[in-house]
């Protein structure tokens, strides 16, 4: 974690400045905490995967332009995540797609 720190110029329990987020620091950090709980249930670690990445990023975009939280998309090749996932060639038998909103600056507790 440290050399990640020293990369990044940003530690884990800063304040975020919401105008800059270091978008980078953050998934790592999410990935990190993750994992760690899957560690402690004795479940294998999650790694990235470049074709869910861009099946997610492209929801998100439509969700973006739409204004409002969705699942499905207009869009008959993309219409559903499975649909998003094939149509990156993605090779996944089974999709699962988990959406939130959540306005950046609010007080949440957890």
């Amino acid at each position: 974690m440290s050399s990640l720190i020293n990369v990044f110029g940003q530690k884990a329990h800063d304040n975020i400045n919401l105008k800059k987020i270091n978008t980078s620091f953050l998934v790592q950090l999410i990935e990190e905490k993750i994992n760690e709980e899957r560690a402690q249930k004795d479940q294998y670690a999650l790694k990235q995967d470049p074709i869910l990445k861009l099946a997610a990023a492209d929801q998100s975009d439509y969700i973006l332009k739409g204004g409002r939280v969705v699942h499905d998309q207009n869009n008959k090749k993309k219409a559903t995540p499975f649909d998003r996932v094939v149509f990156y060639e993605g090779l996944i038998n089974e999709v699962g797609e988990n959406c939130m909103q959540t306005a950046l600056g609010a007080k949440v507790k957890v």
